[in-house]
């Protein structure tokens, strides 16, 4: 598979605090990635620079072999990369279709309509509440909002973060079945994620951050085979 997305020596950070130091990973066509590691580790500043929320300090990240960073996070969606972020981040006074279409950047209504239809068939729900405000809407529901959002800009390269966080298990086990479905047909994920069963589940190969650094990384079966990851991580 070719690599679809590359960071190269990044470093970002917020004032005089380095929250990401130098770190080097790919994402193939196709693939689901997972970043893991806990609180604070550097896992969610590593998604805001790929989307142009959090200028770089040092290094590059590429798309396709193009450079994103320098670019307005605008340019970058339009590129094909959309960020579904920590908290959902809706707006709760407007209708779940309201929020839904404002992922789009597709002109062509034809285009946005058969988006719009696929992220009903992948979400049932909001189709039956899309007339209703997302502020009233429940956790899961409001997480489904937000990454059928992010997938109406029909991205080549979805960003998740912690989609899982302050889920009950049932809704956890339903976003995660989706998101297998929206890899499977054809769009590549990379996934922030505390819940490191699921996320390593998930994910065809996954890096672990700590401390701003990639300490660890490798396939499914060799991580789960870490004596690291079964004690810091799994709790075995």
């Amino acid at each position: 598979m070719s690599t679809l997305l590359r960071l190269a020596d990044v470093e970002v950070g917020y004032g005089d605090l380095v929250a990401v130091h130098g770190i080097s990973l790919e994402v193939r066509q196709g693939e689901a990635v997972a970043l893991i590691g806990g609180n604070g580790a550097g896992k969610t500043s590593t998604l805001r620079a790929i989307s142009g929320l959090l200028p770089l300090r040092r290094g590059r990240v590429e798309l396709a072999g193009a450079r994103l960073d320098g670019l307005r996070a605008s340019q970058i969606v339009a590129r094909g990369v959309a960020h579904v972020p920590e908290g959902r981040q809706l707006f709760p006074s407007m209708t779940v279709r309201e929020n839904l279409e404002l992922g789009s950047r597709d002109g062509d209504r034809r285009r946005h309509d058969e988006t719009l239809e696929f992220v009903y068939a992948l979400f049932p729900r909001l189709r039956e509440r899309e007339r209703q405000l997302a502020g009233t809407l429940s956790g899961g529901e409001q997480q489904m909002c937000a990454i059928g959002r992010g997938l109406m800009a029909r991205p080549a390269l979805l960003l998740l973060d912690e989609p899982s966080l302050g889920l009950a298990p049932v809704m956890v086990k339903l976003i995660f079945e989706t998101l297998r479905a929206v890899n499977d047909q054809g769009t590549t994920l990379l996934l922030v994620e505390q819940n490191v069963a699921r996320a390593l589940a998930l994910a065809h190969r996954s890096y672990v951050i700590e401390n701003g650094r990639i300490v660890l990384e490798g396939p499914r079966e060799q991580l789960l085979a870490s004596p690291h990851i079964k004690q810091a991580y799994l709790g075995l």
